[in-house]
């Protein structure tokens, strides 16, 4: 039976991609970038930006951490370390993976990410994210209509 399938290992073309943002995170490690602008430019864009190449358009969709959920409540009573500010400049901590255990530290690196993308351009291409309830998109009149404006 194998010989009469023909197997590819990824799509040649597709109009959309969507990718769990948070799944990105935990799969595309720090390595060696020691800021998170550094870890933006030199690992989490790259990993988008291939992403890209068979698509038209890549949908990031971001969770979103209420205050008032149970998983909310119980990572709360869980506790998560010291809190660091997400900016350009800041120094990504050496356990990467715990840095991202609290709502708060992971709002902020998922918005953070998400004003990446929303500023990356790329010619014929759409980079789609979410942050919250809202779309970011650094669309600018394409013709291929993403999503209706809310009313």
């Amino acid at each position: 039976m194998e010989k009469t399938l023909t197997l590819t290992a990824e799509p040649q073309e597709m109009d959309i991609a969507i990718l769990d943002g948070a799944v990105v995170v935990q799969m595309v490690s720090p390595g060696a970038a020691r800021t998170f602008k550094d870890y933006t430019d030199n690992v989490f864009m790259p990993y988008i930006m291939k992403q890209l190449q068979p698509a038209r358009r890549v949908d990031i969709i971001w969770d979103v951490y209420r205050q008032d959920s149970l998983k909310a409540a119980t990572r709360e009573k869980r506790g998560c370390g010291t809190h660091k500010r997400v900016t350009s400049s800041s120094q990504i901590p050496k356990n990467a993976n715990s840095f991202v255990c609290g709502n708060e530290k992971k709002t902020e690196l998922f918005y953070f990410l998400a004003k990446q993308v929303e500023s990356c351009h790329i010619e014929g291409k759409k980079p789609c994210t979410t942050y919250e309830e809202d779309v970011l998109s650094s669309s600018r009149g394409d013709d291929l209509e993403l999503y209706p404006q809310r009313s």
